[in-house]
């Protein structure tokens, strides 16, 4: 992960990313770790941008994401059985893979699905089988035989977990603006769409503009 981050952020090697990833860790302040990143060569807005995304990987956690309920509701079509969901959620990540290769690197976004699937394994063991792919091969490689085991409803939780905690790294290391235009194009949005309507105002943006 520090390598994928410190590629979005040159003139950064991973080492400084590591360095202050470990400086956040042992309690140390934004500024402080602001101030190592800008005598390591990086400008303000690439510390703030290290920084945002080092507390946003620390930080990560399942959350009722609206916006991640939006995004799987896209890809489900009449079936709703764990193996429909899971191909819906593959659906989702396939879309959104070269998106975020194109802002990183190709291994920065198997990384991010990776750190998002970790966190979910806390609260959704099932996806302990699971396992980061790079698109165009599975993304959600793995985990194909488990979705026979459990019901339909643990399987959508935790895929729209795994899903949320994706969403919320990437506003971390993007910003909020850049993570809205990038599911805008990931997404088929239509504005007459019920579940745009009940989101959250993060959700509801993407169909007002």
């Amino acid at each position: 992960m520090a390598h994928a981050l410190a590629a979005m952020c040159s003139p950064l090697e991973t080492t400084d990313v590591v360095h202050a990833a470990a400086k956040l860790t042992e309690g140390a302040s934004a500024a402080y770790v602001s101030d190592y990143l800008l005598r390591q060569g990086a400008d303000l807005m690439i510390a703030r941008r290290v920084v945002e995304a080092l507390r946003a990987l620390r930080d990560a956690h399942v959350t009722d994401s609206d916006l991640a309920v939006w995004l799987l509701a896209q890809e489900i079509g009449t079936e709703v059985d764990p193996p429909g969901l899971l191909a819906a959620a593959e659906r989702v990540c396939q879309k959104l893979a070269p998106r975020l290769s194109r802002l990183g690197s190709p291994v920065g976004a198997q990384a991010l699905l990776s750190r998002a699937l970790y966190v979910a394994r806390a609260e959704f063991p099932f996806l302990e089988a699971a396992r980061a792919g790079k698109a165009p091969e599975a993304c959600l490689a793995g985990l194909a035989e488990r979705m026979h085991d459990i019901d339909a409803v643990e399987a959508r939780k935790g895929l729209e977990a795994v899903l949320g905690i994706l969403v919320d790294l990437l506003v971390g290391f993007i910003g909020e603006d850049l993570t809205l235009r990038l599911v805008r194009g990931a997404g088929r949005i239509r504005r007459d769409q019920s579940q745009a309507d009940r989101a959250v105002p993060l959700t509801r943006r993407l169909t007002d503009s």
